[in-house]
């Protein structure tokens, strides 16, 4: 199944959205992590799975 991902990494929250290819779109928030802004990436990628 393809998808798309959009992260909005931002000072509070990092949102998260996922497309499906039939058009289901889902939504997650997470904390930001200013030291790492890479885990609030990744989290969001585990949600999406």
């Amino acid at each position: 199944m393809r998808y798309r991902i959009g992260v909005d990494i931002g000072g509070t929250l990092t949102d998260c959205v996922v497309i499906l290819e039939n058009g289901s779109v889902f939504t997650f928030k997470e904390l930001s992590t200013p030291h790492d802004q890479s885990i609030g990436d990744v989290t969001c990628h585990r949600h999406s799975q």
